[in-house]
């Protein structure tokens, strides 16, 4: 991606997280990058796309960032806390990440944005790799697969949910979600 590409999934990222889907500006994005509204069409062909893309490369970072934690775990135990833990130190390190989450899930809803698709590859492949490692370990029937990705998925937006009404919250957040994914609760 180039320093212009980047540049325009930064300052877009930062319009949507501060002004939602529909209060974020085409215009306003150019201004920023320092390039005209026209050219943002260089990247995405509307702000439907532009939305997709930045989201995209948010979860290419978000789950890159996430399959370093979990490299050299030993049991997919220790790969959910890994998860959980570099999940609360992203959020912590970038609020933004937190209210463009949210604001993606929320906007979603709008009729132009039906088809915006939330499985980007690196998700998918990051949830694959999970479930390939636990059962290779044997630790996990793959049947079970779609459950343990479900589950750490309920506890990724648990956290976020927790933190978006208190971001004081975030590491309590995190540690109660390891002792759930620790089977405490039964």
């Amino acid at each position: 991606m180039t320093d212009t590409a980047q540049r325009v999934v930064r300052a877009a990222r930062t319009a949507f997280a501060a002004h939602g889907y529909g209060g974020a500006s085409m215009r306003a994005i150019a201004a920023e990058v320092g390039v005209t509204a026209m050219a943002l069409y260089n990247y995405a062909p509307s702000k439907a796309a532009l939305l997709q893309l930045v989201f995209d490369e948010t979860m290419t970072e978000v789950y890159g960032s996430l399959s370093e934690a979990v490299a050299g775990q030993e049991s997919v135990l220790a790969e959910v806390r890994a998860i959980l833990e570099r999940s609360g130190e992203i959020l912590q390190d970038d609020p933004d990440l937190l209210h463009f989450l949210i604001r993606v899930i929320l906007d979603r809803q709008q009729d132009e944005l039906s088809d915006l698709e939330l499985l980007a590859p690196p998700v998918v492949a990051f949830f694959d790799g999970l479930v390939g490692r636990a059962v290779s370990r044997q630790e996990l029937a793959r049947r079970d697969g779609q459950r343990l990705a479900t589950f750490v998925t309920m506890l990724l937006w648990g956290i976020i949910a927790v933190a978006a009404s208190d971001p004081a919250s975030i590491s309590r957040a995190v540690e109660t979600a390891k002792w759930a994914a620790a089977g405490r609760l039964g």
